[in-house]
């Protein structure tokens, strides 16, 4: 019976700290990755936004540019061993609160549940309105609506400047917390 509680608490550690990951991995696409979709989209855009709102195409290639740069920073983060330590750490801590008794599993289990349902709300929530800025140009275009088509690029450009905005506070609050 003690063996196949240390099995599934040793189970619940690798599910626990692998969830970060996924979110990471979800959240900020890889660089290589961008190369192909993103890159051509964030082209097109770019030629939209330099047709129907030259006064902001440079806003675009700023923000294009910094989301590229952003994004290679937490590929590189993710992939380093601080941060491979801190994960381990964190694995080890969460093993001794087990073994100490400070935590059972069921309360592991919660918290990996509740933080899991966190990451997909907002996840979910996020690209659902990214979704609809995207319908609302592609509508707009097609109806060749050059008001509608400026106020949507103009929405978006907002939606990347937010998102380099969190990239840049995920950045710094790991550096934060990779400090000993």
């Amino acid at each position: 019976m003690k063996r196949w509680l240390q099995m599934t608490a040793a189970a619940l550690l690798i599910l626990m700290l692998t969830t970060p990951a996924a979110a990471a991995e979800a959240s900020f696409m890889k660089p290589e990755k961008q190369d192909g979709q993103a890159q051509e989209q964030g082209m097109r855009i770019l030629e939209l936004a330099e047709q129907y709102t030259p006064e902001q195409a440079a806003k675009w290639k700023e923000e294009l540019a910094k989301r590229t740069v952003l994004r290679e920073q937490l590929h590189k983060y993710k992939n380093s061993s601080k941060y491979r330590k801190k994960q381990e750490k964190m694995k080890q801590e969460l093993k001794q609160k087990l073994d100490s008794g400070e935590m059972t599993q069921e309360d592991l289990k919660k918290m990996i549940q509740q933080k899991k349902k966190e990451f997909a709300e907002k996840h979910r929530a996020w690209k659902e309105e990214g979704s609809k800025l995207q319908q609302q140009l592609e509508q707009a275009l097609a109806e060749q609506n050059e008001h509608e088509i400026a106020a949507a690029l103009n929405a978006m450009l907002k939606r990347l400047q937010q998102s380099n905005q969190r990239m840049a506070e995920k950045l710094q609050s790991l550096d934060q917390n990779m400090k000993p």
